[in-house]
């Protein structure tokens, strides 16, 4: 139990536990708010003036926060990074967040124990029932859900990189993320004076933390391409001009300090600062796209050079295919999800904004570019699908070939076998006649009978064939 915080923070621990025993589905963040973290929070404030520039602060303490949101009065955002009970029940006390802001970035359901909720299996109906596009319009937070790549790799360079265990044949992690954006005033005609953005920390693989000392692994960080703007020339601190993706927090703050649009003095609305925020989301999907796009690659240059393989590799192609189906169909709807997402929240945008500058686009300029940007994406995804579907009818035909092939080999190997069977058939009918004593025998009187028998089979085949043609015969011209 959480018994050292204050007096709105144990107020709204006490509001969430009365909402969960009314609404069930709020019971995991009542779970969680009564818990205590294992690992801090690391939370960043930025402040933003009509007259001066935005400041970022040094980072804050979650010891120290409960002061800094008792002084805070500006219009200031605040970056978490690995949400904490302590800290969710601290913003939410102050700022009265709604708790729905937190339910939906723990992204977690209470099945006998507090687990994540699926992605790609729907095993609790409530947890995967969308949001109603006009009540989204009337939500003062945004969730994001996506997908972000990262490779082990060993400090030995000599080595390939890490095949990690849940994917045997899979050396890349696709790691799912989440993040939310809160911001209030969307109702005050003066715009928002607080805002949070919930982030995940880094993503260690279970059992391979490169914080240990005897690590033969080293986590690579995001391979996205940059989006930010460069220094035209070498500076004295062209250190703190790379951004190192140590964590999304660290590469949010290092897009928006380099963000013209944010470098002037005023308010901006929550879009313009939540730019970044979607640029750094859409930049992970294209590489996650990249990642699956490298692994169809493959498989089509290694269908061409195997093209005799035996079975079993065309078998193992085909399920590596299913698990990609599987993961872009489930993509796709996340980022046509979050281009809805867009239009849905076009109210909280609007609305939200105190000052407005010549010098920064307009909402509907920030909303048509990154419209575009998650549409590239989009693009991305299905054009991966399209060669997923292609690929697959390719390898199952491939593999129809190869089977009428093995079939019609047999079948050619049991012709010869029904050949040498004729041709020895003679050779034990006469074989047989000749063992036969008695008067029915070779030398007895009534030989004659044996071939009287055979004459009369014969004759009685050969007409039932003859019978059965003509019938056959007559029935194909009548429907002609």
């Amino acid at each position: 139990m959480i018994t050292s915080l204050s007096s709105p923070a144990l107020g709204y621990r006490k509001f969430v536990t009365e909402t969960a025993r009314r609404l069930s589905k709020f019971a995991p963040l009542d779970v969680f708010l009564q818990q205590r973290s294992s690992f801090p929070a690391s939370i960043t404030g930025i402040t933003f003036s009509d007259r001066e520039l935005p400041a970022v602060s040094a980072q804050i303490e979650t010891s120290a926060l409960e002061s800094h949101l008792k002084l805070s009065k500006n219009c200031q955002i605040l970056i978490v990074e690995n949400l904490t009970p302590e800290v969710a029940a601290l913003i939410g006390g102050y700022w009265n967040v709604d708790p729905q802001c937190f339910l939906d970035y723990l992204d977690q359901r209470k099945a006998g124990q507090i687990v994540p909720i699926n992605w790609y299996r729907i095993d609790g109906i409530e947890d995967h029932l969308p949001i109603l596009r006009s009540v989204r319009r009337e939500m003062d937070h945004i969730h994001f859900r996506f997908i972000g790549a990262r490779e082990y790799h060993p400090n030995d360079p000599s080595e390939p990189p890490l095949e990690l265990p849940l994917n045997l044949d899979q050396k890349e992690a696709l790691t799912r993320h989440c993040a939310t954006a809160w911001f209030n005033g969307r109702d005050s005609p003066s715009g928002w004076t607080k805002g949070v953005l919930l982030l995940d920390p880094a993503f260690e693989a279970k059992g391979l933390s490169t914080h240990s000392k005897d690590v033969k692994y080293y986590r690579k960080n995001s391979t996205y391409r940059s989006f930010t703007t460069r220094p035209s020339r070498p500076t004295s601190t062209e250190e703190n001009n790379v951004d190192r993706r140590d964590s999304y927090r660290l590469s949010l703050i290092y897009s928006l300090k380099r963000n013209l649009h944010l470098q002037v003095p005023g308010i901006p609305c929550p879009l313009l600062i939540l730019q970044d925020l979607y640029r750094i989301i859409a930049s992970e999907w294209i590489a996650v796209n990249t990642y699956i796009e490298r692994d169809l690659n493959t498989i089509e240059w290694r269908i061409e050079r195997e093209i005799r393989a035996p079975l079993e590799v065309f078998e193992s192609f085909q399920l590596k295919l299913f698990r990609l189906r599987r993961r872009t169909t489930k993509y796709e709807a996340l980022v046509s999800d979050q281009i809805q997402s867009l239009e849905a929240q076009r109210d909280l945008f609007s609305t939200s904004t105190s000052v407005t500058r010549e010098s920064r686009p307009s909402q509907q300029e920030l909303i048509s570019a990154l419209v575009e940007d998650f549409a590239q994406v989009l693009d991305l995804v299905r054009r991966n699908s399209a060669r997923i579907t292609h690929q697959t009818s390719l390898i199952t035909s491939l593999m129809s070939v190869r089977a009428g092939k093995a079939q019609a080999a047999q079948s050619q190997r049991v012709g010869v076998l029904t050949v040498v069977a004729t041709l020895v058939l003679p050779f034990n009918a006469i074989a047989a006649i000749l063992a036969i004593e008695g008067d029915f025998g070779p030398l007895g009187n009534r030989f004659w009978v044996l071939w009287a028998a055979a004459g009369g089979m014969c004759v009685l085949i050969l007409g039932s064939i003859s019978i059965h043609y003509v019938v056959s015969s007559r029935r194909k011209s009548r429907i002609t």
